[in-house]
């Protein structure tokens, strides 16, 4: 991963194109996945994502090496909507259920069910999300 001005780039290779969009697999690692004695501790995290690249600039190609960004305040917009939102949901609805009903387990089951319904909402507009959050692609030379 790499950080240019205020885009967050990560490196990935094409794995599908077509005349509309190119699909790109990263390899996401947590900051122990670098480490020397990953091994040892069990707490080394990677894990494969595949990237949309909606209207790419140029051709690419399967197998080519690619840098796919996103600027971050793109980033941050997807950590509020995905995170800490929801957050807040849980713990307005919590505050706001105890007071109502005076019993835990109900302000609990109902915290649970506003954020439920919050994420199947996100999840009814994710057509939408993705052409808010677009990711640019660049062709590069020293992978």
């Amino acid at each position: 991963m790499s950080e240019h001005k205020n885009y967050i780039e990560h490196e990935g290779i094409v794995i599908k194109t077509t005349t509309s969009q190119v699909d790109v697999q990263i390899i996401v690692k947590s900051g122990c996945a670098g480490c020397h004695v990953k091994g040892a501790c069990n707490l080394s995290d990677m894990e494969e994502k595949v990237i949309e690249v909606k209207n790419p600039p140029n051709e690419f190609k399967i197998g080519e090496k690619v840098l796919v960004g996103m600027e971050s305040a793109m980033g941050y917009k997807a950590l509020f909507l995905g995170y800490l939102f929801p957050f807040i949901i849980i713990l307005l609805t919590l505050i706001g259920g105890m007071s109502v009903f005076q019993e835990e387990g109900i302000a609990a089951g109902v915290a649970l069910a506003f954020t439920a319904l919050y994420y199947m909402v996100i999840y009814f507009f994710k057509d939408h999300l993705k052409k808010v959050f677009r990711y640019r692609i660049n062709k590069t030379s020293y992978l």
